[in-house]
């Protein structure tokens, strides 16, 4: 049954993402989900199984956008193919999960895709559990910002750091799924 056709107008769950920065978090899909009015947050999301997408690398980068609140310019989460870092057999980790076309739009809009800093790109995944494949969407900085972040010298420090609270959300997150420590500490703390 349609969305459209359903008694209670219960979202379709048709698209599937890969969430490597703070989507992981439930909490953050929640506060998205709760924006859509007459339906129960939860509908609008499910975590299908936890992946890795091969030969990426996790990174913040400085996204320099014009703002009028300084505190928001801070470092976002990004995925760099192995060739900007000429590392081999990197891997990114993060969840799979299935959204309702109503929570896409909110999440196109809150990943800034139409304002050309995040742009989306279909991936195959593999599970962490099963080495089952998925097709999944992926948001990713636009080639514009990435180059305009790692080839910018003069860039303060504080903007190449994460804000505490959104680290937070992409570590706990990373934690509850059981990522390696490794990849944790590594990648996802950059605050000390």
């Amino acid at each position: 049954m349609s969305a459209s056709s359903n008694k209670h107008n219960q979202p379709t769950l048709p698209i599937t993402i890969f969430s490597y920065g703070s989507n992981m978090s439930n909490k953050e899909l929640l506060k998205y989900g709760k924006k859509l009015t007459n339906t129960n947050p939860y509908q609008h999301f499910t975590i299908l199984d936890i992946g890795y997408l091969p030969n990426h690398t996790f990174a913040y980068l400085p996204l320099k956008t014009k703002t009028n609140n300084p505190t928001l310019r801070t470092a976002k989460a990004t995925i760099l193919k192995s060739t900007y870092h000429k590392q081999k057999n990197n891997k990114v980790y993060g969840t799979i999960a299935q959204v309702s076309k109503e929570l896409y739009q909110l999440i196109l809009k809150k990943e800034g895709v139409y304002k050309n800093y995040y742009t989306s790109i279909t991936k195959t995944i593999t599970s962490m559990i099963s080495n089952e494949k998925y097709k999944a969407v992926v948001f990713v900085m636009t080639d514009h910002y990435i180059e305009k972040a790692i080839t910018y010298k003069t860039t303060p420090p504080h903007l190449l750091l994460p804000s505490k609270h959104y680290e937070n959300l992409i570590v706990k997150a990373a934690e509850a799924y059981n990522f390696p420590g490794n990849y944790i500490n590594t990648y996802l703390k950059r605050l000390k």
